[in-house]
């Protein structure tokens, strides 16, 4: 598993590399590495042992790219789009592979989606926007419904103001004062969600 989300930040990276602006290798891409690929594959296993394979061949794919958005959200504030389509369509596949859903928890995946695409991307990036509509497939798949994917928000931005609280970059308002990347928070609190799904 290790070796698979290797392969896709190794493969995303190239990509950007070859064909925009360099991306240089720092000290939190490193930290991403070398906390995210354990963690991601530790996920992967325990789907191959609770679902099989090909279920946790998805899974993986959609954690390599949440790693890869990470590292390019830290490095230039920004994410590329293909990434959003190879995680959506792993999301969307593993949402199939776990068989139709009930249809509360596949529509408060699409109403969680409407909000996100409509109201949340005004508040902050749309990358941050299909994040957390990536995430709210996988959890569909694992069960969840519409107060599931809340609780990721709310853990997302308690983490968020947890770190950045205490440097003095959150306004009177609740809004921040400088711009951070806040892939890696949704991220660490989808593994979170993870480990109790």
């Amino acid at each position: 598993m290790s070796a698979l989300l290797l392969a896709i930040l190794a493969a995303g990276l190239y990509t950007i590399n070859r064909f925009d602006e360099r991306l240089t290798p720092d000290r939190r891409t490193g930290i991403i590495i070398l906390a995210g690929v354990p963690a991601g594959a530790c996920f992967g296993w325990r789907a191959v042992i609770q679902n099989g394979v090909l279920p946790a061949l998805f899974l993986e794919v959609v954690i390599g790219c949440l790693l890869l958005a990470c590292i390019t959200d830290c490095a230039t504030c920004q994410v590329y789009r293909f990434v959003w389509w190879i995680s959506g369509g792993a999301a969307l596949l593993l949402l199939g592979i776990h068989g139709r859903p009930e249809g509360e928890n596949l529509w408060g995946l699409v109403l969680f989606c409407l909000l996100q695409l409509v109201f949340f991307s005004h508040m902050y990036g749309k990358g941050d926007c299909h994040a957390f509509c990536v995430c709210a497939a996988v959890e569909t798949a694992a069960g969840m419904g519409f107060a599931g994917f809340l609780l990721h928000m709310l853990v997302s931005f308690s983490l968020l103001a947890a770190v950045q609280g205490p440097k003095g970059n959150i306004s009177r308002k609740g809004s921040l004062k400088q711009p951070v990347p806040f892939i890696p928070y949704i991220t660490i609190s989808f593994f979170a969600i993870l480990l109790f799904l």
